[in-house]
């Protein structure tokens, strides 16, 4: 029987010191994986404070949208209609163009929960901006 490397053969990870109680269950591991494995604290807090100051950019560009949309409020549409009705509902595209035209935002079709308009008259919209994030506006559809 041929001696292999000791690289090869398993060796106990770290001291049980060292090990928190999820690790203590993968006492054996290659010697080379240690690294790999148990990733260090310090590691796994800056990867943790890199994700959070992600997401709190994420929400702090939903407020400046929910602001724009606040200082705006109303936004109308001008569609053919009879007296009352319009001809054909009012689109996603339509609110974006209105949306992108007085506040030059561009905002994506599922932020913006659009309800079937067919009628002229005012309408209330919100758009989810983030999940902690959600803005109402007005859409005024009247008569071209």
């Amino acid at each position: 029987m041929s001696l292999l490397p000791h690289r090869i053969f398993f060796r106990l990870a770290r001291a049980r010191s060292e090990l928190t109680a999820p690790e203590t269950n993968l006492l054996l591991c290659p010697y080379d994986f240690v690294p790999l494995l148990f990733p260090s604290r310090r590691k796994l807090k800056a990867q943790q404070d890199r994700d959070n100051a992600a997401l709190e950019a994420k929400k702090a560009d939903a407020q400046k949208i929910a602001t724009a949309l606040s200082i705006a409020k109303n936004f109308t549409i001008k569609k053919e209609a009879n007296e009352e009705n319009t001809y054909g509902s009012v689109t996603m595209t339509e609110l974006k163009d209105a949306i992108k035209k007085q506040t030059t935002l561009d905002l994506a079709d599922d932020v913006i929960d659009l309800p079937a308009i067919k009628e002229l008259g005012v309408f209330t919209v919100t758009a989810n901006l983030h999940p902690e994030v959600k803005q109402d506006f007005t859409v005024t559809v009247e008569k071209a």
